[in-house]
This record gives structure tokens, sequence and C-alpha cells, in this order.
């Protein structure tokens, strides 16, 4: 997801480079469900839900770098803003989150890894594809290979276990039946 760096960004850079202090680190990635509002004036997320410590920062180029963040699984929420916050508090980047469909339902249960790309070069040619992950399917793929790994690996032990089964049902049978012959004899030389 590409950022757009906020006015109260770009002042506190020029403020750090006018007075010559340091600039303030990035120091979060925040998560909001609050409707999406223009980039440039906004200085807060709409409706904060989550913010992630920043995990990775890898340098992309001179002027770019992508920033990782995460939302572990027991927070849920509407992913529909996005934004980058200095040690300071300042909201530094905005961005809207899939407006096109109304954000990201993230439910309970699983991690949302998360990665935003902060640029000052002309990118806007740059666009980016992802495949969503059907859990379910994966789980279904996983139990049809086990399933042919069993019968494939294994074609006669179903045949071998009914088999032995079999063989100890008649064996059972066979001792009974002599149990029930030697009792009638014990019977009959009682009666005798």
């Amino acid at each position: 997801m590409l950022l757009q760096i906020t006015q109260a960004g770009i002042d506190k850079e020029l403020e750090a480079l006018s007075a010559g202090t340091a600039f303030p680190a990035i120091d979060k990635i925040a998560f909001g469900s609050g409707d999406p509002v223009n980039a440039i004036t906004v200085t807060a997320l709409t409706t904060t839900f989550h913010e992630s410590d920043i995990i990775s920062v890898d340098r992309i180029s001179d002027t770019a770098m992508r920033l990782r963040g995460l939302i572990p699984p027991d927070v849920q929420g509407q992913i529909r803003e996005i934004g980058l916050l200095l040690t300071d508090g300042t909201l530094y980047a905005y961005g809207a989150y899939q407006p096109e469909v109304g954000g990201l339902t993230k439910g309970i249960g699983f991690s949302f890894d998360f990665y935003a790309i902060l640029s000052k070069e002309n990118i806007s040619e740059l666009t980016f594809s992802y495949t969503p992950i059907d859990v379910q399917q994966i789980a279904d793929a996983v139990y049809n290979e086990a399933l042919e790994r069993l019968n494939g690996e294994h074609p006669g032990l179903w045949l071998r276990t009914i088999t032995h089964l079999s063989g100890l049902n008649a064996q059972a049978l066979h001792q009974q039946d002599m149990q029930n012959t030697t009792n009638q004899k014990l019977k009959q030389m009682g009666a005798s």
C-alpha cells in the first residue's frame, strides 16, 4: 500500500531541518476503521482500532522504504485507513485501505502482516497485486494429500487390517465353539 505524507509530516520535516534537530523516528503503523479522509490535511485517523510497532524497515531506494506491521490474532476490526505515527505522535503519512470495496475485515483467530511503502519518488505507475489465502482450501488440500498418501503407500494396509481382525474374530468364534462343546460334554457327564 502506498501512503502519502501528510501536511503535519511535511511540517515536522521542515521544523527539524530549520532547527537542526533530529527528525522523530517513525514508530507505529496505525490501523483505523473510520471513513477515509483527505491524506494531506488529516492529523489523525478517524477511528484507530490498533497500533502496531514497526517490525521491519527495508530500504527500497534512496528515497523509498518498505515498513512492516502486524495485527495479532486476538484483534479484530475493519481496516479502512492506515497511518504512520512518529515517536511524538504526529501522523506522518496516511492512506485509505481498499476504498473501492470498503476496506478489509480482519477477524479474530489469525494475524495480519501488513506492508506499507513510503516514498518521495513519483511512483504513480507502481501497481501491487496479492492473492488472499483461502484457509479452507489449504486444509482440504492437506487432508486430500494425506489421504492419498495413506492409500497410495499402504494399499494393502486396510485389507491386512480387516483380514487380521477377521482372523481374530474367527479364532474367537472357534474358541467359543470349543467352550460350548466342552460345556455340553460336562453337562452330559453330569447328567449320566
